[in-house]
């Protein structure tokens, strides 16, 4: 009988520094050869990658996943039915992803006094996978970017500046993250700092 897979591996998600492991089911006579393929290459046992195969199934284990492992994973069986020819190839894809909970690297340069009608900086350092969702708040408020307040995000950093600074800016101003994965770890994270504008004639 021709091999044919009868579980597909499916898709993991897996926090950096974990493992990941992809199962892959088939039949055929006579028993099907496994082999496995990750971003285009084939896959050896070594002490990234772990192969365990029985008469009808492999499993895959990935160890110490990082970000950089993010990719395609493709489970290859093939046997040689007699009296048939070529061999009969059957391949199925899934795809490795890595993930980490949101989290503040560092709120700077913290706690700070700036005079009315100057302007003031503050970045936010923060780091997770998929990349985090950012808000600003001040005093509770969410800040919304107007031609006052510019708030400039890429990917791992956010800067909140704000122009013509007015008594009514002082207060705690705070950098809250998330992402998926930390909603499903029950938190997320923040920092925050304290501005204070005074007047420079006072």
């Amino acid at each position: 009988a021709i091999a044919r897979i009868t579980t597909d591996p499916a898709d993991v998600h897996v926090l950096v520094n974990g493992s990941a492991q992809f199962m892959c089911r088939a039949f055929g006579r006579p028993s099907p050869n496994f082999m496995w393929l990750f971003s285009n290459g084939q896959v050896t046992s070594n002490s990234k990658f772990s192969i365990q195969t029985t008469q009808f199934e492999s499993k895959l284990t990935v160890s110490d996943v990082q970000p950089s492992d993010s990719g395609t994973v493709v489970c290859v069986v093939n046997n040689t039915v007699t009296g048939t020819a070529p061999v009969e190839v059957r391949s199925l894809t899934a795809n490795l992803i890595p993930e980490a909970p949101a989290e503040i690297i560092s709120l700077s340069p913290g706690d700070v006094s700036r005079p009315l009608n100057a302007n003031t900086t503050i970045k936010c350092l923060y780091s997770g996978l998929p990349d985090p969702m950012v808000y600003w708040y001040h005093d509770g408020v969410e800040l919304i970017a107007d031609g006052r307040t510019v708030i400039d995000t890429t990917v791992g950093m956010s800067i909140l500046t704000i122009h013509n600074l007015t008594k009514n800016d002082s207060g705690v101003y705070e950098c809250f993250v998330n992402n998926e994965k930390t909603a499903e770890l029950g938190g997320n994270d923040t920092e925050t700092l304290v501005l204070t504008v005074y007047n420079s004639l006072e």
